[in-house]
């Protein structure tokens, strides 16, 4: 590392709890917020004060609804950065989702010794599919469940005018 990298991650390390503080209190915000909503089921948190906030979670009773709900929500403001990774369903997200693993879909290792899939403690791998559909219940949740992140520089009256936007869109679907 560099001097000048270095002195950047030394003030940013000084900031950390500040920084920490501030995403957690901005998640409880918008989680207490969205539980208002009905139809909506919050994310569990087993340690809340343990969690950093970077992201909300919750689920809704359909599809159709979170597409919706996204959409309108969009449409008012509440807008992904660049690269979209927030206020957006968990089906379309793309990331720890199975069937858009491709190496794992298509039972390819990313290795050069083919393992996981040439270990010979592994032949198990033939009988299993890895596509869309294998796993039902959980594919039913990402596809209800829409993710928020919780970036460093959200405020209190940013979270305020986020949720005002889903509390409006939400009812205006008939949430």
């Amino acid at each position: 590392m560099s001097e000048v990298s270095a002195a950047i991650a030394y003030e940013q390390v000084q900031k950390l709890d500040q920084i920490t503080a501030t995403m957690r209190a901005c998640n409880h915000q918008l989680y207490d917020g969205l539980a208002q909503i009905n139809g909506v089921t919050l994310r569990r948190h087993p340690d809340p004060e343990g969690d950093s906030g970077p992201f909300v979670i919750f689920t809704l009773p359909s599809a159709d609804i979170a597409k919706e709900l996204v959409k309108r929500t969009r449409n008012e403001g509440v807008r992904p950065r660049l690269q979209g990774a927030s206020n957006i369903r968990v089906a379309d997200w793309g990331l720890h989702l199975h069937w858009e693993v491709t190496s794992l879909v298509n039972k390819q290792s990313v290795h050069s010794s083919g393992r996981p899939w040439t270990d010979p403690l592994n032949t198990f791998h033939t009988e299993i599919s890895y596509e869309k559909g294998i796993l039902p219940v959980m594919e039913n949740l990402a596809e209800r469940s829409i993710l928020m992140t919780v970036p460093p520089i959200l405020t209190e009256e940013l979270v305020n005018q986020v949720l005002d936007i889903y509390h409006r869109c939400a009812k205006d679907i008939g949430l």
